[in-house]
């Protein structure tokens, strides 16, 4: 497994001139800003980083025209900074012929760019993906789309979560790291946070001996300071 946390551009609260340890997955926000930002800019802020993942803002697949701008924004961006993984949200929406059209369109841009596309887990029923087997079955349309998983974003207890990536592991591109309540009241705690439920010792090491990808951690802004003495602990029993 190869552990690394979250950056949120131009959000973020970590400081780009000091130096990063582990792997990075640069995440944007608001559409509208990253659609502003200077491309070559942010390539020049991360080129020396090891990116994992790109996070694509929060956009609705139902604004066709923003969502294939930020998409292709963000493959371009991927290319330059050496990476294949771009995740995204599922927005609330329906599927129907539009969006299963849109989504063939955008299997064949994946891989003529060989970029592989993570739709993240949430359990809304609003939600376009809401269980984990949608997203599973959208590897029939192209192998480049893939699963995100979520800890904080799945019900269910420890051995729930250790069974689902079982289940699911072969679809798993990327995995967010976060504890949370067994109420979903408090989520992207850290992921030895005593407040949480899940047992990430055990979670981890299960998925040591299946998984040899990225685990992002995914704190809330609060336990950022946290991060970096998580990653510690992390990379020495659970190093692969």
């Amino acid at each position: 497994m190869k552990f690394g946390f979250r950056f949120s551009f131009p959000e973020g609260d970590f400081d780009t001139t000091d130096p990063i340890s582990g792997n990075v997955e640069l995440a944007f926000v608001d559409p509208s800003k990253f659609l502003n930002l200077n491309l070559n800019h942010v390539v020049q802020a991360f080129k020396s980083i090891n990116l994992a993942s790109i996070h694509l803002p929060h956009v609705r697949i139902t604004d066709r025209n923003v969502f294939t701008e930020c998409l292709t924004r963000s493959i371009k961006l991927a290319k330059s900074l050496g990476c294949d993984i771009l995740v995204v949200h599922p927005s609330k929406a329906k599927m129907n012929d539009e969006i299963r059209k849109l989504l063939e369109e955008i299997a064949l841009l994946l891989e003529k760019e060989r970029i592989f596309l993570a739709w993240e887990t949430f359990t809304g029923k609003s939600r376009l993906f809401n269980r984990l087997e949608q997203i599973a079955e959208l590897s029939e349309i192209s192998r480049f789309y893939c699963i995100c998983y979520d800890t904080s974003h799945v019900k269910g207890d420890t051995d729930d979560v250790i069974q689902e990536l079982s289940s699911y592991i072969e679809f798993i591109k990327v995995i967010h790291a976060s504890n949370r309540t067994a109420d979903h009241k408090k989520q992207h705690l850290p992921v030895f946070s005593n407040e949480g439920v899940l047992d990430f010792h055990k979670i981890f090491s299960a998925l040591s001996q299946v998984y040899d990808g990225y685990v992002i951690l995914e704190y809330l802004p609060e336990f950022h300071s946290q991060i970096q003495k998580d990653l510690k602990e992390l990379n020495r029993p659970f190093r692969s």
